[in-house]
């Protein structure tokens, strides 16, 4: 018996591919420490790492306590991941596809799965495009970092990208707050990355660790298959987006997409952060003729961002 796991990504989550292209390493920024700066107070927004699933897919034998629930019409339940490394379970090591093809500014066909659509620090930013070697480090790790999640096993990919609900995805460009020089991108941009994941068994263990603190170890979360597959969501957002209380007007106005001010805390991850104001952030200059209109979400989901490959990740 197998079954399928999806597990999807949005919000404040950095993707560090390892120099061998088989495994990656997921960094949740941590938003705490960046000081508060007046020009931009939606950057002193606290975003929390979180594990969110349906608490129907919570297998009998699972020990670990959700830290609340909620209802989005389905049964919902969060685990905290501050300062914690979430893993899969008997993953194999070394059996991760990523699919990377080349794109261009709007998605054709099926491109749109490629995970070139994760905004790239490096083609934003060179100078910024690495992380601190210590995000990836197995202790005493930058305090940049909230939580992290490895992927060795499974195909990765972009399922969703940036739109205006229910009209057109959006392109982007990048350029700093205090003016300076617009990158030129021009393109649409992922707001979830999902991991595909052919699990054996009948269940699946999401296990954690911590990597900052002294508090006792938690039991892995075990979930078990509905119509053979479990879903389930990492997340790095403010609690009400987690929730999905947020309206899609706080960031779609006129059928225009506010520049996005929360993307310049991915720099924080980066020995060359240029500091705020300085840090190139995305901003729409454009749609993309759609085959289909994006999906009306009740809140809009966040774009994450890639980094150079590292031996570390």
């Amino acid at each position: 018996m197998s079954f399928k796991l999806f597990l999807k990504f949005t919000g404040l989550c950095a993707f560090v591919p390892h120099t061998s292209g088989k495994a990656a390493r997921v960094l949740l920024v941590d938003t705490s420490g960046d000081p508060s700066d007046h020009c931009a107070p939606e950057l002193n927004e606290p975003h929390e790492p979180v594990l969110v699933f349906d608490r129907r897919f919570v297998a009998a034998a699972n020990r670990r306590q959700p830290d609340m629930t909620f209802s989005n019409g389905n049964p919902m339940a969060i685990c905290y991941l501050h300062d914690m490394d979430l893993a899969i379970g008997a993953a194999r090591e070394d059996a991760l596809f990523i699919e990377n093809g080349p794109i261009g500014n709007c998605p054709i066909d099926n491109d749109h799965r490629s995970l070139a659509w994760v905004a790239a620090l490096p083609e934003i930013d060179q100078s910024a495009g690495e992380v601190h070697a210590e995000c990836l480090a197995a202790s005493d790790v930058h305090p940049s970092v909230a939580a992290r999640v490895r992927l060795t096993e499974g195909s990765l990919r972009t399922t969703e990208l940036s739109g205006i609900p229910q009209s057109s995805w959006v392109r982007w460009s990048f350029q700093p707050r205090d003016g300076g020089r617009t990158i030129d991108l021009d393109r649409a941009m992922a707001e979830v990355v999902e991991l595909e994941v052919d699990v054996p068994g009948s269940e699946v263990r999401l296990e954690t660790a911590r990597f900052r603190g002294s508090l006792a170890a938690l039991p892995p979360l075990i979930l078990a298959p509905r119509n053979g597959q479990v879903t389930a969501w990492v997340k790095n957002m403010p609690l009400l987006d987690v929730l999905g209380k947020r309206s899609p007007e706080a960031v779609v106005v006129n059928q225009r997409r506010a520049q996005d001010a929360h993307f310049e805390h991915f720099y924080t991850l980066s020995p060359h952060d240029p500091g705020p104001g300085r840090r190139a952030t995305p901003f729409p200059v454009g749609t993309c003729l759609a085959a289909a209109p994006p999906p009306f979400v009740p809140t809009p989901m966040c774009p994450p961002a890639r980094f150079t490959a590292s031996p570390l990740a």
